[in-house]
């Protein structure tokens, strides 16, 4: 759709997403259900947040390692 926009195939952004994009069936959330997603996506970024730590640290072993080594 870009390069369609791009060469002069759609006017514009709108335009391409209007006349390349097919809605066939939307998607609702269940409210049922919601209260069991927040819990989940809470628990997500914990771990997700854990990670970034764990990622953080490992990166800094690495650099005194590299550091060391010169």
């Amino acid at each position: 759709m870009l390069a369609g926009v791009a060469v002069g195939l759609f006017s514009d952004y709108q335009d391409a997403a209007e006349r390349a994009i097919e809605v066939k069936r939307v998607h609702r959330p269940s409210p049922d259900r919601t209260s069991k997603y927040r819990e989940l996506y809470e628990v997500y970024r914990e771990v997700r947040e854990g990670l970034d730590r764990a990622w953080s640290l490992r990166g800094d072993v690495y650099s005194k390692l590299d550091q060391s080594a010169s």
